[in-house]
């Protein structure tokens, strides 16, 4: 069965990984794509997202990434994909991503799956680490070590 992971992951995070990982012990191929937002300002390029990705899956050999704009089920139809994953870290997430499954089953037939995030990094989202980053605080508990490392490097 392939997978499709989505978000911006601008920066990603350890949970992010997380999900990857365990969706990679789960699934014959996992796809994470990066979604541009073309409303939206990146923190991050998305070139740098895309290889900070690639880095810290590198042992994962079933997982792929990939650049997407538009809606997530037109990339998971694009890459074969028979199943849309999502990570949920508390009740607000859940409700959110009902919602979008709902959606992306009406407009496509693809189910969504949902992985609960695991309790050490349930407190982690990407926005949070980028406030914590702007004032000069240490992310290095919240996300990769390229990504810390990469973020600390003029």
């Amino acid at each position: 069965m392939r997978v499709i992971y989505t978000g911006s992951f601008d920066p990603v995070t350890n949970g992010h990984f997380d999900i990857i990982s365990r969706a990679s012990r789960m699934f014959d191929d996992v796809i994470v794509a990066i979604m541009v937002n073309p409303s939206k300002v990146p923190f991050l390029p998305i070139d740098d997202r895309c290889m900070l990705i690639n880095s810290i899956c590198s042992d994962l050999k079933n997982v792929n990434v990939v650049l997407f704009t538009g809606l997530t089920v037109e990339c998971a139809k694009l890459h074969n994909a028979d199943t849309i994953i999502r990570g949920i870290r508390n009740d607000g997430d859940l409700t959110v991503e009902m919602n979008m499954a709902r959606i992306n089953s009406q407009l496509s037939g693809i189910e969504t799956i949902f992985l609960p995030g695991s309790p050490e990094y349930a407190h982690i989202s990407s926005s949070m680490v980028r406030e914590i980053f702007k004032l000069g605080g240490d992310i290095s508990s919240f996300v990769p070590a390229a990504v810390a490392n990469k973020l600390n490097t003029p």
